[in-house]
């Protein structure tokens, strides 16, 4: 219960002004007053007064050193700060990263997330530059690593209008896969192999019209978790140097030998007398109607590529008498089940897009004596048999069964 001091009266007028009176305040309802007896004021007076307690101070926050939380190791690395720099230096380097011209040029890509970082520089892929928001996320990547890569700190308003997703906010430059980077790539996986650490398949995958790049970079992952010999990329694939695609292929590009950007031409060279396989787009056998449009033979107008190769081989002189067109196009594919198919023998598997030109190089592959087949893999899947990543999924995993089968 609160009480009015003295000076603090109320005059009550009913007409006449009277004297002045005491109240005091009703507890419950604060708004309300009641009136004090002679007794019970004498009484409140002879009350002890409450003592005021001072009000609380707020304590100070505690300071936050980076030295206590971070390792002394990392405490020490040598980095440059963007905080006072323009971020269009920023912007130019890491935004600049993400098209093929600027990739081609520098050769470098660019690595989202110390996840993908780690599994580059465990794969031995070259980092160049790391580009960070905070010191703490750089304890996943080894240090001695760390302490010779040129090292950025950026300001976390410059991830505000990123496009893609980002990772945790680190970013690194690293090096595409050349013949230099190629080599040591095989000459890794041979040391490997003979210490029995690493089992490879002498099967070589090509990838043909794969423009997903989800899709493109599981097929990558696929290939190099399988142990595939290496993987040739025909011009008609998505750029696998992309950020996107890197992401979904979690540091493949840095363990298997790449080669991009094949033209058919080539390819026929690099085949060899190796056997061709491709997933069948159907169970009976493969003949040139099949990827004709309306299944009329002599209707090749969405198979230009075809008919020009076809005219320059002729030309050349260097295409056989029996593979004029019209005997080419009574040429008759065989299509085996995936399960009878021999991959522990130097083969190709292409996958992808299946179209003429798969049919084109998989006819001369017969010609040179080398078994071409179609592979049916439709019966070991239930639905969904279509896919592109199923399809490498099921025949790169079948190789891997066979080679350990007879190891």
């Amino acid at each position: 219960m609160t009480y009015w001091s003295t000076s603090k009266l109320l005059f009550v007028f009913f007409g006449l002004p009277r004297t002045p009176v005491r109240l005091k305040k009703n507890i419950m309802y604060r708004k309300s007053y009641d009136m004090f007896t002679s007794e019970e004021y004498q009484q409140q007076l002879k009350k002890p007064k409450r003592i005021k307690l001072a009000k609380p101070v707020a304590l100070p926050k505690p300071k936050v050193s980076f030295k206590k939380i971070i390792p002394d190791d990392f405490s020490k690395l040598k980095y440059k700060k963007l905080s006072n720099i323009p971020g269009n230096v920023f912007n130019k380097i890491i935004y600049g990263v993400r098209t093929s011209s600027y990739r081609d040029n520098l050769n470098i890509c660019l690595l989202n997330g110390t996840a993908l970082i780690s599994e580059a520089i465990k794969a031995g892929c070259p980092v160049s530059s790391i580009y960070f928001n905070r010191l703490q996320k750089l304890e996943a990547l080894p240090f001695d690593i760390l302490r010779k890569t040129h090292l950025t700190h950026y300001p976390d308003r410059l991830l505000k209008d990123f496009p893609g997703k980002v990772c945790d906010g680190v970013f690194a430059l690293a090096c595409k896969q050349d013949a230099k980077v190629r080599q040591k790539i095989v000459d890794r996986r041979s040391a490997a192999e003979r210490k029995r650490e690493f089992s490879m398949i002498p099967l070589t995958l090509v990838c043909n019209g794969i423009s997903e790049s989800e899709e493109m970079g599981k097929v990558l992952q696929a290939a190099a978790n399988t142990g595939c010999k290496q993987v040739y990329l025909l011009e008609n694939n998505i750029d696998i140097w992309g950020t996107e695609v890197l992401n979904a292929a979690f540091g493949a590009h840095f363990k298997i030998p790449i080669i991009s950007n094949i033209s058919w031409n080539k390819l026929e060279k690099l085949v060899g007398s190796q056997h061709v396989y491709f997933p069948s787009p159907n169970s009976n056998e493969i003949k040139l109607a099949d990827f004709s449009p309306k299944n009329e033979i002599a209707d090749h107008s969405k198979s230009e590529n075809f008919i020009n190769m076809l005219e320059r081989e002729s030309s050349k002189g260097t295409l056989p008498a029996d593979m004029e067109e019209d005997v080419l196009s009574n040429t008759v594919i065989p299509s085996e089940p995936y399960d009878q198919v021999d991959f522990c023998q130097p083969n190709i598997v292409i996958v992808g897009k299946v179209d003429v030109d798969v049919f084109y190089l998989a006819v001369k592959a017969r010609g040179k004596d080398s078994k071409s087949c179609g592979i049916n893999v439709s019966t070991a899947l239930t639905e969904d048999h279509s896919s592109v990543l199923t399809q490498t999924n099921v025949l790169l995993y079948e190789a891997r069964r066979q080679k350990m089968k007879r190891k």
